[in-house]
């Protein structure tokens, strides 16, 4: 599984996607801890790969998903 992420300041777009590149489904989080935590229980066993934009909370988003 792979997901795509459009972090904003209040909001994040998630897509997320087969391996062949399918879209499997889009939506929309807060950009909040409550948000990120629900995000993490979600996906933790599945394992996916990530890729996220640059920005200025990128550091602050790598320590939630590498944890």
């Amino acid at each position: 599984m792979l997901i795509g992420m459009d972090i904003q300041k209040h909001m994040v777009n998630i897509t997320e996607m087969e391996e062949d590149g399918s879209v499997k489904e889009n939506y929309v989080i807060e950009n909040s801890e409550d948000a990120w935590n629900t995000f993490v229980e979600r996906y933790s066993s599945m394992k996916p790969e990530i890729a996220l934009d640059q920005f200025t909370s990128g550091k602050y988003v790598a320590r939630i998903l590498r944890n």
